[in-house]
């Protein structure tokens, strides 16, 4: 999402260089009164329409003319240059005689509530966004006039915080929201305005669980076809295991390693998250790329401007998605960002930790991680940024530092050294011991001092430290 609050110092440049196709821009007017459009104005606008099919103008139903439909044709014309959306400010203010809190059909909040739906009639194009702004003491009001909008299928309503966070008004947005799950209100999203500064601080000190999620872990394949050591699904155990079930249970259990989600359906999830999303980790019990939809869903998300992150062992590319997801990257590492579990350095590790891959496995694996840092490096710096995790148990451990160095040589951004989780009793034996233990904690020691010399960056370094730390204050021992 992007939100331009001076247009006057708008790059269209540097917007065109990361602003995504399907990605949200705001042009914020709402410190304008009267309101007025002019040649600075309708340029954004022309620049924003180009980009992005969300482009959306924010503005104060105050600061329109004595009769609205003075200032409509002006609408209009920003209507013609591709605004497709209308935040609109609007401001309850209800002496509090006429209201009881009790009448939903107070009079004022009806009048409110047909002004909008006016404009949403005469502008059936746009999107209308209803940004409700009131004092303090009136904040109760807002339940009712929130009731209005969603009975009239408004989908997203923001709340104007005002401008000070004092505990009243914390508690008076609290009673909102559980007035608002009392009413049983779902499916329309309503966090504090984008534009404020504070917004994501007031979302959760008033328990706004209407505020929608900012990271999506998207699951959408449990298919795999390495054979990993430490997973509590594919490794050679675990088979055996799905092997000496029963018919039934072995049934329901190879039915969920093949289940992928509709792509149908992965489109319209992706398609419809709030604006609030700004993350999506692509996941499942197996490898998301081996989903046949996968590009197409990391596409979907990237032109909505949501950052993409993928959990891979980094086997099923193609030329082909190799340059479409590059397409996609640009020169933020979280923008396109695959973690990448590779967990050995050298050949002989990568074929000790995946039983049943082969050289050709390890060496196509080598060769991506070497054409995605080409394709950045033709891009000047735009792609897909790769972390390279190391899945750390008592077999691989040893290869701690060769891992950062080979890291380095393939264009890793981040390392991740992860410890071995347990999922099933034959992971147990992977775990360092207390003859490993020492070990294990110098090689981690090692690792973090190499990747500072390497300046290659460390994802979860507190963990890494705290190993280390606690080998440190054991002194030597377990």
């Amino acid at each position: 999402m992007l939100i331009i609050q001076d247009y006057k110092a708008f790059d269209a440049e540097k917007v065109a260089s990361f602003l995504m196709p399907n990605e949200l821009a705001i042009l914020d007017l709402t410190a304008q009164s009267p309101f007025v459009v002019d040649d600075e104005i309708l340029d954004v606008i022309d620049t924003l329409s180009d980009i992005t099919r969300k482009s959306s103008l924010y503005i104060s139903l105050s600061s329109l003319g004595k009769s609205l439909y003075e200032d409509f044709g002006v609408v209009e014309e920003l209507v013609d240059r591709g605004l497709n959306r209308l935040h609109l400010r609007v401001s309850v203010d209800i002496p509090a005689y006429t209201y009881s809190g009790v009448d939903q059909r107070c009079p004022e909040l009806v009048e409110i509530f047909d002004v909008v739906e006016m404009i949403r009639r005469y502008f059936p194009q746009l999107v209308i966004i209803p940004c409700l702004e009131c004092p303090i003491d009136q904040i109760h009001h807002l339940g009712p006039l929130i009731t209005f909008f969603r009975e009239a299928a408004y989908n997203e309503i923001l709340l104007v915080p005002p401008p000070k966070r004092t505990k009243e008004a914390v508690l008076a947005y609290q009673d909102l929201f559980q007035y608002l799950r009392m009413r049983g209100v779902t499916q329309t999203w309503i966090p504090f305005d984008y534009c404020h500064p504070n917004h994501e601080i007031w979302n959760v000190q008033t328990f706004n669980n209407f505020s929608g999620p900012h990271t999506v872990h998207f699951d959408i394949s449990n298919k795999c076809t390495h054979s990993c050591i430490f997973c509590g699904l594919y490794c050679d155990a675990a088979i055996e295991n799905q092997k000496k079930a029963d018919e039934k249970t072995a049934k329901e259990i190879r039915d969920m390693m093949r289940a992928m989600l509709d792509p149908a359906k992965g489109r319209e999830i992706l398609e419809t998250l709030p604006e609030s999303v700004k993350s999506i980790q692509f996941g499942g019990a197996g490898d998301p790329m081996t989903h046949p939809n996968f590009v197409e869903f990391i596409q979907i998300a990237r032109e909505r401007g949501i950052a993409c992150e993928v959990l891979s062992n980094m086997d099923y590319f193609t030329e082909e998605s190799i340059q479409k997801l590059s397409d996609l990257g640009s020169n933020r590492m979280h923008d396109l960002h695959f973690i990448a579990n590779v967990s050995g350095a050298s050949q002989g590790m990568y074929l000790k930790t995946r039983p049943r891959q082969t050289v050709k496995n390890y060496d196509n694996v080598v060769k991506t991680l070497n054409r995605l840092k080409e394709e950045r490096e033709s891009r000047g710096g735009r792609g897909v940024f790769v972390t390279m995790m190391c899945v750390l148990n008592k077999i691989n451990y040893i290869e701690a530092v060769d891992y950062v160095e080979f890291s380095k040589l393939v264009g890793a951004s981040r390392i991740y050294m992860k410890p071995l989780e347990v999922h099933a009793d034959q992971h147990r034996t992977l775990l360092p011991d207390e003859n490993h233990w020492a070990d294990y904690a110098n090689k981690m020691k090692q690792a973090l001092e190499k990747a500072d010399a390497l300046k290659i960056g460390v994802m979860d370094r507190e963990t890494m430290e705290a190993i280390v730390e606690l080998q440190d204050q054991a002194g030597g021992k377990q």
